[in-house]
C-alpha cells in the first residue's frame, strides 16, 4: 500500500496470528478542529490503523504460504466500540489478531491501548481481492 499510513511501525508480525503496530498521536492535521481546545484522534483513524495493521498481517500470512500477496479492503465493521479518547503525545498500540480466515474473507479483532489501558476495539472482515 502506497499513501498516508496512521501506523508509525509495525512492532510485531506473526503470520498467520496477529501483528502490533504503534502510532504516536502529535498535534495538527487530522487534528486541527476535532475539537477546538481538546483536539482528540478521530475514531475513524483508530479503525483505519487497525485496517492497516490488518493489511500488513494478512500479506505477510500470504507470503508465509509462499503465496504472492494480493490486496485486501475493507469488507465490514461487525462491531467497534470506543472506550476512552486518545489525544495528543499519547502512544497508541495497536493489535490485530485472525479470528477466521475463510476463502476470500478473514475476520479480524482490533485493540488499541495507550500504555495497557484500553481505549477502543473492533472486530471487523477484510476482503480479498482475487488473484
Amino acid at each position: 500500500m502506497t499513501g498516508l499510513r496512521h501506523v508509525d511501525a509495525i512492532l510485531v508480525l506473526e503470520p498467520g496470528r496477529r501483528a502490533s503496530g504503534e502510532r504516536l498521536v502529535r498535534e495538527g492535521g487530522f487534528l486541527d478542529g476535532h475539537f477546538p481546545g481538546r483536539p482528540i484522534l478521530p475514531g475513524v483513524l483508530i479503525l483505519e490503523g487497525f485496517l492497516e495493521v490488518g493489511r500488513d498481517l494478512i500479506g505477510a500470512s500470504q507470503r508465509a504460504k509462499g503465496l504472492e500477496p494480493t490486496p485486501s479492503g475493507l469488507l465490514r465493521i461487525e462491531k467497534a466500540n470506543f472506550v476512552r479518547v486518545v489525544v495528543p503525545g499519547e502512544r497508541l498500540r495497536l493489535e490485530v489478531e485472525i479470528t477466521r480466515w475463510e476463502g476470500m474473507e478473514v475476520r479480524l479483532r482490533g485493540t488499541a491501548a495507550v500504555d495497557g489501558t484500553l481505549k477502543a476495539e473492533a472486530i471487523f472482515v477484510m476482503a480479498l481481492e482475487p488473484r
